[in-house]
């Protein structure tokens, strides 16, 4: 009955912890460039988010923007900008690495974390896997650092 009982607690702490709002000052820019500024439902996100819950004002009605509505957002002092990238899905857990030396190249449309900004920005995201992905914004698009591990078999043993 103990056991039953903190299983409970804990999931209706959990509930809690997930559903409170923590509305931060920010702005989006939209696809037409013009820039919004309002409040972002920050989440200290470990992944990249799917989408963000803006509020003009703190008293205004949520909207939610998908990457494909907006063309930026900032947040505290991370700045995020939407794309259509090629993402990197390969397994890069040791205990998961194929003998596969070939990338797994898929499609995403994301928002993409700036990490440093200037000539050559480099931007972040962790896909739906859960591995990282590194990018340099160029003129035409934003350039996926290629980086994979594998496994290989020396005198029958693999590495």
């Amino acid at each position: 009955m103990k056991k039953l009982t903190l299983a409970l607690l804990g999931l209706i702490i959990s509930i809690v912890a997930v559903s409170q709002e923590n509305y931060l000052a920010g702005y989006i820019i939209r696809n037409a460039k013009d820039t919004v500024r309002g409040y972002i439902d920050y989440r200290n996100w470990k992944t990249n988010p799917a989408s963000i819950h803006f509020k003009r004002e703190m008293t205004a009605e949520t909207m939610i923007y998908p990457p494909t509505h907006i063309a930026a957002f900032s947040v505290g002092d991370e700045l995020y900008e939407a794309a259509e990238v090629d993402i990197e899905v390969s397994p890069d857990k040791v205990n998961e690495l194929s003998y596969e030396f070939e990338f797994k190249i898929e499609k995403q449309i994301a928002f993409l974390q700036c990490l440093i900004q200037g000539d050559k920005s480099l931007f972040y995201l962790v896909n739906k896997v859960g591995k990282d992905n590194f990018y340099i914004k160029q003129e035409s698009g934003f350039e996926l650092l290629l980086y994979k591990q594998y496994a290989r078999s020396v005198n029958s043993a693999r590495q």
